[in-house]
């Protein structure tokens, strides 16, 4: 998506229109998320966030020397930025809605990078079915998902999801998710072994519905540049993410993805704010005034 810089001179009602104006085209095309560059990771680092994008949050009240600016307007800048650099992520990876659901649950405590090995080896003994997968001995099935850590609790919250589906859907993927989105939510969470990032992921991936998902990285991000406070819940994070962006799936899974590249890339434990493309936004939200940009 381009995105237009708003001039210095640019009167307050002026910004005001345009902000509204990018907000909209932001809906329009948000279910054709594209990038301008070519390579997800240049090697050398892009030009870093221009805080005059921040001139595109509305103002509030006339006569104000400085922008009134709440979490919930910066996100519309923070997405243009990350994908411009990373640009689309095309995740979740899977080759069916069972894949992903048995990914979502794999990840937990660990990197994907161990899960594709565990799923690897279901592909190869063609359990990526809920029937077969349950058929299995768990001491069979634990031993497929090793890489993944905590294989037996795994194995169990595994099955626990299966027996759900075939004891509320007669094991019917596509009667789950015709459910409405927050009673089947509801539903999940009473799996045991099923908490919040999981089932938004199983929701959002694999069933298309359209509802945000938290993860450790998006606390992490969010925190250190002043979006939230520490004690933030999940819920309070999701709702400042649902309710300031369009009802949008692909914008949903690919706003996700930027969050977990750029803490992976950037924003880990120890923060690697060199060439980071959120670099701009630091001293912009620290001076909390654009009067000087």
């Amino acid at each position: 998506m381009e995105l237009a810089l708003i001039g210095a001179q640019e009167s307050f009602p002026a910004m005001h229109a345009r902000c509204s104006s990018a907000q909209a085209k932001l809906a329009l095309t948000c279910s054709r998320i594209t990038c301008t560059k070519t390579t997800r990771h240049p090697r050398s680092a892009p030009k870093s966030f221009d805080p005059r994008l921040l001139k595109l949050i509305p103002y509030i009240g006339e006569g104000l020397s400085m922008y009134a600016c709440t979490a919930g307007q910066y996100l519309f800048p923070l997405y243009e930025s990350l994908n411009i650099y990373f640009g689309d992520l095309h995740w979740w990876p899977g080759d069916s809605p069972f894949e992903v659901i048995v990914g979502a649950i794999l990840t937990q405590n660990t990197t994907w990078h161990n899960v594709e090995i565990a799923i690897k080896k279901l592909k190869a003994k063609e359990l990526l079915h809920p029937g077969r997968l349950m058929e299995t001995e768990d001491d069979v099935l634990a031993e497929l998902i090793r890489s993944s850590g905590y294989y037996n609790v795994k194995t169990r919250r595994l099955k626990s999801f299966v027996q759900y589906l075939c004891d509320e859907y007669d094991g019917s993927l596509d009667r789950m998710f015709a459910e409405d989105l927050w009673h089947l939510r509801e539903t999940l969470l009473r799996v045991k072994g099923i908490g919040e990032e999981t089932a938004d992921s199983i929701l959002l991936y694999a069933g298309e519905k359209p509802v945000f998902v938290v993860d450790a990285y998006t606390r992490r991000i969010l925190q250190r540049h002043g979006f939230s406070c520490k004690d933030a819940g999940y819920g309070e994070i999701q709702a400042l993410f649902m309710t300031n962006l369009p009802n949008n799936v692909p914008l949903y899974k690919q706003y996700h993805a930027l969050l977990v590249n750029t803490g992976k890339t950037f924003c880990n434990k120890t923060p690697r704010c060199e060439g980071c493309p959120l670099g701009g936004f630091n001293a912009c939200l620290n001076e909390r005034s654009l009067a000087a940009v």
